[in-house]
């Protein structure tokens, strides 16, 4: 995947994340009762999933030899 359609497809995961997040914050899911509220953490940390993972693709350089030391 060249750097251009990389950081596209990135920049569109940050806004479904934070869409995501921001629905489950502040939106319906908030009268989700009993059950549905794991429901509810599953959306928000997948929603955390699609913003970590558009990091990957918006800054898609290598990690340099000492950085998990």
């Amino acid at each position: 995947m060249d750097t251009a359609s990389s950081r596209v497809s990135g920049a569109l995961l940050l806004l479904v994340g934070l869409a995501g997040v921001l629905w489950a914050a502040l939106g319906d899911p908030q009268g989700w009762h009993g059950g549905m509220r794991w429901v509810r953490s599953a959306v928000v940390l997948a929603s955390l999933g699609l913003i970590t993972g558009s990091a990957r693709l918006l800054f898609p350089g290598r990690r340099e030899a000492g950085a998990d030391e």
